[in-house]
């Protein structure tokens, strides 16, 4: 599929490892946050060189030892990834505290009737599952962001119908987000086209730097 599958596989901004954190070991934490996300989470796009301003890294940073981000983002990953978010919360057993889902931009792809529809229904299964061990456990639910439809329209047929898409997958995830009680934070908007300059999709350094505010807020809230 083109433009790295929409949110899939292209190179990763520093490792291949799943969890990068930069917290210091020893350093005070009051709340450890497994991050299930796509590969916005994973870092895509980023040059080399610049993978520590991958948005979960920038958070770590500013919160002055506060919080510890897991990474578990992977290319490609729809809401409709129930499995995976049971294994990443078996895989990290007994080191996080809350849970924060940054989805959505890879189920823009469904031009179906009903894909708004099933990818909030796939979102609630999301955030039972995140709780069935501990129901009072925080789930952080983090917006699509919104695309650069210029830049992605030189590799995507459809980029048109995926920017059309994305806002009715935002106001969805916020009403599920309020039905069940979890924070919101929406991205869709908030990047401006030059943070999305290189396909149209992933945000460079100054984009990932406008997503670690707007998470960093909802977090220390």
């Amino acid at each position: 599929m083109a433009a790295a599958a929409f949110l899939g596989a292209s190179r990763c901004a520093e490792s291949s490892e799943s969890d990068r954190s930069v917290h210091s070991p020893g350093a005070a934490v009051s709340e450890r946050v497994l991050c299930f996300g796509d590969s916005i989470t994973r870092g895509e796009a980023l040059p080399p060189g610049e993978g520590s301003s991958l948005w979960l890294l920038t958070v770590e940073r500013r919160s002055n030892g506060r919080l510890r981000l897991i990474n578990e983002g992977k290319n490609g990953r729809s809401t409709d990834s129930l499995k995976g978010l049971r294994e990443a919360l078996d895989r990290h057993a007994g080191e996080f505290d809350s849970v924060l889902i940054a989805l959505g931009a890879n189920d823009a792809h469904d031009f179906s009737p009903h894909a708004v529809s099933r990818a909030k229904a796939r979102l609630e299964a999301l955030i039972d599952a995140a709780r069935e061990a501990s129901p009072r456990r925080r789930v952080i639910v983090v917006g699509p962001p919104n695309v650069n439809v210029e830049a992605l329209s030189r590799t995507m047929a459809h980029a048109s119908e995926i920017a059309r898409r994305l806002p009715e997958i935002d106001a969805a995830f916020e009403t599920e987000a309020k039905e069940s009680g979890s924070p919101y934070v929406r991205l869709y908007g908030l990047l401006p086209d030059r943070t999305l300059a290189r396909d149209g999709i992933h945000p460079d350094a100054r984009g990932n730097d406008v997503i670690a505010e707007a998470v960093l807020r909802a977090l220390l809230e």
